[in-house]
């Protein structure tokens, strides 16, 4: 079906037709484009956005603004926020050495490079894929690969206070040139969670305070939109709803490559002298789900001089626009995408104009110029009157005599003084003789904008890190590093002090984990290497001493050994698993190096060992391929298995989850040491994690030791809340939030200056399970 765009405005019928009023050159644009990127270049900011192939519309269409180029970075690409009290649906990821930055969906675009590509498995737990055995799919890992995207969604920053039950986000529409199927690895196969084909697996539940990663195949390259909402319920059961947002991924390609697309155009003469253009616009290569989005816009080309006729949508490909033209010369079509990133532009061919040029006129005036622009401007329709030159006269506005010009075209600088000026072109015989004249035509220039005064100059500041155009960040920005936080006085020392208080953990008050999401990583405090555990399950991140966790993995962890010569390090029967992805009613235990005193501070990576396992059977730490067979084997106690993993660190620092399996039930304590080169310095470092495995008392895996945390005392001793921006649970947002990593540095100055410890800032401790009614605490161990 033919869909018709709405005409623009026909130009007045004349012997000369001024130029449609909404008309442009390619040259403008192009050097707006350049002068946007020369700007973003000087911010520092690095994107992979690639040259556009066409210039952009000559119209009032909008000019899309380069998207942030996500390719191997790890992003939780559909998140959900609270903000105010109403849900929204953003784009999270770790860019250079800032983690959790917050984008907007509209001003990125996932690139899932050949990287990712692989050959579809046999066997029939995968036959959902809908491909053959062996074809080439791009898949985005559950696991952390090197080098490939790392894509999850995020309900971390809805508090569970704040919703009765889980968020559901729903997949509104899918478009692309294949399938899309997202699903879950695990010992007992794959769990299917979306597809595009399946309309019933549209909707996921997943619980406030979530982050969770799966494998997402992509059945043909090409470009996809996947469109979600999110929703849910307060505790009042008053309804929530983020407006749907719409991900795009650009799927194979080492860079990111804009599809092709083709454009034909089809003139015919209608009435009054106007003729009546018809655009097709079409895939140059591999078929897409929908057709090209975008402009077409048409040009009247004589004497080498464009002249813009207007500009329309293209609806399903096709577009159409009646103006009056001049005569002579040829039609032209030019689609300009509306995501230029994504989607090339093309140029149709020039077709003969339908309607001949019967008088000299001037084409190719637009209706205003900007100074500095070059005015081009042709002559036609003079071809019957078989003149031998061509003289052009330029009368400029309060100007004596006019400028002289000679030759079938006219190129000039567009200034302040050729506004208003009246263009004529009188026709010469072989002697000089008078043969007609044009009509009129009158040039049009912009005024020049006034200076703007030199700024005055500012305060030295370290440059920015983020590799993220600054249009797409959707988050506040930091305060400058080189201030104290906002209350905070850096010459008086404040009232409310973080104070050590050391306490003996047992069987009595431990700690006992059995749900959510927890990492251990490594720490520097007082120059050295202390083991924490980054413990999530708050919504407020907060560092903590191991010897206070016992994570109790009952009956919900245990599942059957999977058949196959892969696993036979598992032995028979069963083991007890935190699996690769979040699960209710299990720890969900990984490790990270981004801990601010690691991350961006070491040479090389940070080692992890396993450096011994009490307990009644054996452990495997290993993570699953794409398509469930054993991937990465990074240490355990069973045969065959490292005894060590490298942790990359980076400037961000990495985070990792693995399957830790159990062979038997007990209680067990695993000793997990680290090791590696910060700030110039070899440190090492060791913590025991207790672990009560299947249907065990948890307190059995407990060892009586002693921790130290820091909690708010005034100098009399007394009770009091700290100030956020002196605890470390400011620390805890720069895990997974757009938290600057520079606040360490102004926090530990404010400590020195108010005579406290730094220790309370970069170290781990204890968050007591009965809290005060005033618990803001600064938690460390003694190590």
């Amino acid at each position: 079906m033919l869909e018709t765009s709405p005409l623009s405005a026909p130009l007045p019928s004349s012997s000369i037709s001024p130029p449609h009023a909404r008309i442009d050159t390619t040259r403008r644009r192009r050097r707006a484009l350049a002068g946007a990127a020369a700007l973003l270049l000087a911010l520092g900011v690095a994107t992979e956005a690639m040259a556009l192939s066409h210039a952009a519309p000559t119209g009032t269409g909008p000019t899309a603004a380069a998207r942030q180029v996500l390719a191997t970075e790890h992003t939780d690409a559909i998140s959900v926020f609270l903000d105010k009290g109403a849900l929204s649906l953003a784009t999270k990821a770790d860019l250079g050495s800032s983690r959790g930055v917050r984008l907007d969906p509209d001003a990125v675009v996932f690139h899932v490079t050949d990287s990712a590509l692989r050959a579809a498995p046999s066997g029939s737990a995968f036959t959902f894929l809908g491909v053959a055995p062996g074809s080439p799919v791009h898949v985005i890992p559950q696991a952390y690969t090197s080098g490939v995207l790392w894509a999850g969604w995020n309900t971390e920053s809805v508090p569970p206070s704040a919703v009765d039950g889980p968020v559901t986000l729903t997949w509104e529409q899918v478009s692309g040139p294949g399938a899309v199927e997202v699903y879950e690895s695990g010992l007992d196969g794959p769990r299917r969670l979306f597809s595009s084909r399946d309309s019933t697996l549209r909707s996921l539940a997943v619980p406030a305070n979530t982050h969770a990663h799966a494998s997402w195949v992509f059945t043909a390259p090409g470009i996809y939109r996947v469109t979600v909402s999110a929703s849910a319920r307060t505790p009042q059961g008053a309804a929530l709803s983020a407006p749907p947002r719409t991900y795009v991924f650009a799927v194979g390609g080492t860079s990111l490559p804009a599809l092709t697309t083709s454009v034909s155009l089809d003139a015919q003469a209608a009435d009054e002298g106007r003729v009546s253009m018809s655009a097709q616009v079409r895939w140059a290569g591999a078929e897409q789900a929908t057709a090209p989005e975008g402009r077409v816009e048409l040009l009247h080309v004589g004497g080498g001089v464009e002249t813009p006729l207007g500009d329309t949508p293209a609806s399903a490909g096709r577009a159409h626009l009646t103006a009056t033209v001049p005569g002579g010369g040829q039609l032209v079509a030019r689609f300009v995408p509306n995501d230029p990133q994504l989607v090339a532009g093309a140029t149709s061919p020039g077709v003969t104009n339908p309607l001949t040029a019967t008088a000299p006129q001037v084409t190719g005036l637009r209706q205003q110029y900007q100074p500095g622009e070059q005015v081009e401007l042709a002559l036609e329709g003079h071809d019957s009157l078989a003149p031998h030159g061509a003289r052009w006269a330029v009368h400029r506005v309060g100007a004596g005599e006019p400028e002289q010009h000679t030759g079938w075209t006219l190129s000039m600088l567009a200034t302040d003084d050729l506004d208003g000026a009246r263009v004529v072109v009188d026709l010469q015989d072989a002697d000089g003789g008078p043969l007609g004249q044009t009509p009129p035509v009158v040039i049009r220039v912009a005024s020049s904008p006034a200076p703007s005064p030199a700024p005055s100059p500012a305060p030295l500041s370290p440059s920015p890190t983020s590799t993220d155009p600054p249009s797409s960040v959707e988050s506040t920005p930091s305060p400058s590093p080189l201030q104290a936080p906002q209350g905070v006085d850096a010459d008086a020392a404040p009232a409310c002090l973080p104070t050590p208080v050391t306490e003996t953990v047992d069987a009595g008050n431990v700690d006992i984990v059995t749900d959510g999401h927890l990492d251990l990583g490594p720490t520097v405090r007082d120059g050295r290497l202390v083991a924490a555990v980054k413990d999530d399950r708050s919504g407020t991140p907060v560092w903590r001493s191991p010897e206070e966790l016992v994570l109790h993995l009952d009956g919900t962890s245990r599942t059957p050994v999977p058949t196959g010569g892969d696993f036979a390090f598992l032995g028979t029967g069963h083991v007890w698993t935190i699996p690769l992805a979040q699960r209710s009613g299990i720890p969900w235990l990984g490790w990270n190096t981004q801990h601010p005193t690691i991350a961006g501070r070491t040479a090389g990576p940070i080692t992890m060992t396993l450096e011994s396992v009490d307990g009644p059977g054996d452990l495997a730490v290993y993570s699953l391929d794409t398509f469930g067979g054993v991937g990465e084997r990074y240490f355990g106690s069973v045969e065959g298995f490292p005894r060590s993993t490298a942790v990359p660190v980076g400037a961000a620092g990495a985070h990792v989850h693995g399957i830790w399996a159990f062979t038997a039930e007990g209680a067990y304590r695993v000793t997990i040491g680290f090791s590696g080169t910060v700030d110039g310095a070899a440190l090492t470092g060791s913590a025991v994690l207790a672990f009560a495995v299947g249907d065990v008392d948890p307190t059995t895996a407990v060892q009586s030791t002693t921790v130290t945390r820091y909690e708010g005392r005034t100098a009399d001793g007394q009770e009091c809340e700290l100030d956020p921006a002196l605890t470390g649970r400011a620390l805890a947002q720069t895990g997974l939030d757009d938290q600057s990593l520079t606040d360490l540095g102004i926090v530990s100055g404010v400590l020195l200056a108010a005579g406290t410890a730094l220790a309370g800032l970069s170290a781990v401790g204890r968050e007591p399970r009965r809290r005060r009614s005033n618990p803001t605490t600064s938690p460390t161990t003694t190590g």
